[in-house]
């Protein structure tokens, strides 16, 4: 996050980021995102990770109220939030089963025969697969238009309308201000309906970083709004992977080329905005000493520290922290202590089991 104002008033601003794997959400997995209606309290009181901060920001820390209120008061709901997802498009298991159903209605009553029922599949998968194929490779869709969201069937496929409506029915006390979908990648902000009437001047664009710069595997969305004259900016990216140095330095690039394409004018966002969050899958990883240079050696370490949550340990040894010391990349900005378990690589399943042969970051 950077910040290039010294405005005293309060703004509470949930961000919220997944790599989906192109897996469907659901109701529980969205549950789990995004606090029900932006409800402040569950998210401050009961992470099972509390935010911390690194002991040389301890003391200006302490001046703060947290988000605005009084120590042991309810602190309400957030007035914005924003939900960045990576590999976020796939295909809609209850769109299927809906048609399904029907066919098979269909069939029963003798309006199609197996090999025609058969034969409509087949169509039906390979337009499917070629356009998911396309929307998740270059394709940018902005479904948010005057007068709110547009569910045409030509601009929104059914896995956006599956996305937004579940995040709506989480969230039935704000607006979308934008929905947005670059390749695989989506970016969604909303707002409190009580400040909507303050909100103005909306932006949104995309970059692509992957192969060639065109595809758009890999790549940002960059959304501006401005509430009563103060200007916000919300980038969501998903960046080169791999390890090793020269990703690092892709990483950064792919960063600084987000910025450039989002330009809202002569300067980048990080410029003209007083408020600019960057959140999504950045890809950054642990950067051992020499001494665990070797691969096997560095997951061993890795899950030393994890054991004793010695986390200071692991947000030394991470990329973009210290990127950001060197000043190599999003200068300027700041990004708080990790104090919980890497989340790459992890075993689809409750708690944090790492995948044997990755390192986890």
């Amino acid at each position: 996050m950077k910040t290039t104002s010294n405005n005293a008033s309060h703004l509470r601003v949930l961000i919220c980021t997944i790599n989906a794997g192109n897996a469907e959400p659901s109701v529980d997995s969205i549950a789990v995102l995004i606090p029900y209606d932006g409800c402040a309290d569950n998210v401050v009181k009961e992470t099972p990770y509390p935010i911390g901060f690194h002991q040389r920001e301890q003391k200006m820390v302490s001046k703060i109220k947290p988000l605005g209120r009084k120590p042991g008061s309810s602190f309400g709901r957030f007035d914005i939030i924003v939900v960045g997802m990576q590999e976020a498009t796939f295909k809609a298991k209850s769109v299927e089963k809906v048609e399904t159903k029907c066919e098979e209605l269909n069939s029963s009553n003798g309006l199609l025969s197996d090999s025609e029922k058969s034969n409509k599949n087949i169509v039906k998968e390979t337009i499917a697969s070629a356009h998911l194929s396309y929307r998740s490779s270059i394709k940018s869709e902005n479904f948010m238009r005057k007068g709110g969201f547009t569910s045409k069937a030509e601009s929104a496929g059914d896995d956006t309308r599956i996305v937004h409506r579940l995040i709506a029915d989480r969230c039935p006390s704000y607006v979308f201000v934008t929905d947005y979908l670059h390749g695989a990648i989506r970016l969604m902000v909303l707002v409190k309906k009580k400040i909507m009437r303050f909100v103005d001047h909306v932006t949104c664009k995309s970059v692509s970083t992957g192969i060639g710069s065109v595809l758009a595997n890999k790549g940002g969305i960059v959304a501006t709004l401005s509430i009563k004259k103060t200007h916000i900016t919300f980038i969501t990216a998903h960046l080169e992977a791999h390890e090793g140095y020269n990703h690092y330095l892709n990483r950064n690039a792919n960063m600084a080329s987000i910025l450039e394409g989002g330009k809202d004018g002569k300067y980048d966002v990080s410029i003209s905005s007083h408020h600019t969050f960057v959140c999504g899958d950045l890809n950054y990883r642990l950067k051992f000493p020499s001494v665990f240079a070797d691969p096997e050696l560095a997951g061993h370490r890795t899950k030393e520290l994890l054991k004793i949550k010695n986390w200071c340990a692991l947000n030394d040894m991470d990329e973009l922290h210290q990127g950001l010391k060197r000043n190599e990349v999003l200068v300027g900005f700041k990004t708080l202590a990790c104090n919980f378990p890497p989340t790459f690589k992890v075993k689809r399943e409750n708690g944090y089991e790492y995948l044997s042969q990755r390192t986890p970051r």
